[in-house]
């Protein structure tokens, strides 16, 4: 079994819906950046999320808003970041 079949596996176990893992994947192998198509959630690595919502790794660290895990490392779906700001009544400086 390959790396990307076990990820798949695992994620998919973990509940993860199967168009953010394809996402993921194609994020993480390099076949797609999440701005190539609109139609893909955007995956942000920490220091993405904290360059779009103009922060620093600290306050990132204090927001804690909602991740995956993929590999070991955090990722961020921009969607569930925003939904979550706007829960928690949180300001997204610079944010789109």
């Amino acid at each position: 079994m390959d790396k990307t079949a076990s990820i798949r596996g695992i994620l998919t176990a973990m509940g993860v819906s199967s168009a953010r893992v394809d996402a993921a994947i194609n994020v993480l192998e390099g076949k797609q950046s999440p701005e190539q198509n609109e139609n893909t959630e955007e995956i942000l690595t920490p220091q993405a999320l904290c360059e779009r919502l103009a922060i620093s790794q600290t306050t990132l660290w204090r927001l804690a808003p909602p991740f995956i895990r993929v590999l070991g490392r955090k990722r961020y779906c921009w969607e569930e970041v925003r939904t979550f700001l706007a829960k928690t009544g949180q300001t997204k400086r610079g944010a789109q």
